[in-house]
């Protein structure tokens, strides 16, 4: 009996330190000014990261919910990538050393109305006049 309890007593003292070691802190996801795209990420690597590299560690923490939808950015546009990531992927990233900042992606929306006419007619005081109904309407 007494050899189980010092087994268990050695058993405890070597799991604490385990359990209780600290973690490095989550970075913090930068929420969207407007409306996010739900599940939708930015992810922005440090200068020094090799985004290949990353992202096939970043391959191993995907489930089946989570995918890279964009990694061929070009470093002079973003150093990173762009996809929809599960809580276990994103969090996975959050932790990554590789990582400078994630951001929620972002909708954007703008309106505008554009008119093409079908002719340009000049009238007898030498000035230009448009006529006829617009060809195209839209907004954007």
């Amino acid at each position: 009996m007494k050899s189980i309890s010092t087994a268990l007593a050695c058993l405890a003292l070597l799991v604490a330190p385990i359990l209780g070691a600290p973690t490095a802190p989550l970075i913090e996801v930068q929420k969207s000014a407007g409306e996010a795209k739900q599940g939708s990420y930015i992810v922005k690597l440090k200068d020094h990261v090799v985004k290949t590299n990353h992202l096939s560690w970043l391959s191993q923490h995907l489930g089946a919910s989570s995918a890279v939808t964009h990694a061929e950015w070009d470093t002079d546009f973003l150093h990173g990538f762009a996809g929809t990531f599960s809580t276990v992927a994103l969090n996975a990233l959050r932790a990554s050393p590789d990582v400078e900042y994630i951001e929620e992606d972002g909708v954007m929306s703008i309106n505008s109305v554009v008119a093409q006419f079908k002719s340009l007619r000049s009238s007898p005081n030498s000035e230009v006049a448009l006529v006829g109904e617009p060809l195209l309407e839209a907004t954007l």
